[in-house]
């Protein structure tokens, strides 16, 4: 057999050679949809803030009226009888002398206690015409007002507008027997004022000049003998 000089079949069927790889880019949708992601966050977030400061504008710059507390007969007439005993009681001329110390054996004499609930209070203020403007709220030792402030239309910046204010004020008794009224916060809109801004009026006795000046308020004084302040209610134990 003559052998050929042609390439063998298996040589021709071999594909051609492939070009080098090239690296094809690919679109960064990853990205874009993160950006988006995080534009969307940050509007949300403007949203929320805004909103919250038109509500805290309008609620405590254009503050409308409190309701009232309207008393029914009965309550009326319950706390009319509570107020006659409580002027009755700053009203008696012995009610200053601290009673004289009973024997050992003796139990001590148990003292009336006249006690007023956040509903007397309330429905006291709403009898005067500040049932709109103040309401008043008792809890562990303090009592806290909400108090509505209409501003003069020629104040600056705040002129025409109502501004709402909280008052804490802490009540309890004296070493010396004698009531004790101290202001522990006042805010505006739920941002409390610095001391310095009040004069240092913070923690200072605010009926201790009052005491010493005026009478009606030294009988006062002198007709209460303990004063608790809890679970919406005053508790004073008079000197009767």
């Amino acid at each position: 057999m003559i052998p050929s000089n042609e390439p063998s079949t298996a040589m021709q069927e071999q594909p051609p050679a492939l070009p080098p790889y090239t690296a094809v880019p690919v679109r960064r949708r990853s990205t874009l949809k993160t950006t988006l992601i995080v534009i969307g966050v940050v509007m949300g977030c403007v949203g929320i803030v805004a909103a919250a400061a038109n509500w805290w504008v309008s609620r405590n710059l254009y503050a409308s009226a409190q309701t009232p507390v309207t008393l029914t007969a009965a309550e009326v007439q319950d706390l009319q009888s509570k107020l006659d005993r409580l002027a009755a009681a700053s009203q008696a001329t012995a009610a200053a002398a601290l009673p004289a110390e009973q024997p050992a054996e003796a139990p001590a004499p148990e003292r009336p206690v006249l006690k007023l609930t956040e509903r007397d209070i309330n429905g006291f203020l709403a009898q005067n015409g500040w049932g709109e403007n103040v309401k008043v709220s008792l809890t562990g030792g303090n009592i806290v007002a909400n108090v509505l402030v209409p501003m003069d239309q020629d104040a600056v910046v705040l002129g025409g507008k109502t501004l709402r204010l909280k008052i804490s004020l802490g009540a309890r008794m004296g070493s010396d027997h004698r009531p004790i009224l101290q202001l522990n916060d006042l805010s505006i809109g739920g941002i409390p004022l610095p001391n310095a801004w009040l004069g240092g009026m913070k923690g200072v006795n605010l009926l201790a000049s009052e005491m010493n000046a005026d009478p009606a308020a030294q009988n006062f004084a002198s007709g209460v003998r303990g004063l608790k302040i809890d679970n919406g209610e005053i508790s004073l134990e008079l000197n009767d």
